[in-house]
């Protein structure tokens, strides 16, 4: 009915992730440029967990 079977897990993981790179953007325009890689790996750890633990 709508292609592509729905993904929920999947998109909560992301979204959660994706505070991280939200994190670093802010960080950014800040100027605390020093803690944009903490927030960038954070990102990636976020993702690479969500495997194991799920975020819903």
């Amino acid at each position: 009915m709508y292609g592509k079977a729905r993904q929920p897990g999947r998109a909560v993981a992301q979204l959660i992730a994706g505070v991280s790179l939200l994190d670093a953007l802010v960080l950014a325009v800040a100027g605390a440029y020093n803690l944009v890689p903490v927030a960038l790996i954070a990102f990636a750890l976020t993702l690479f967990l969500q495997r194991y633990i799920k975020g819903t």
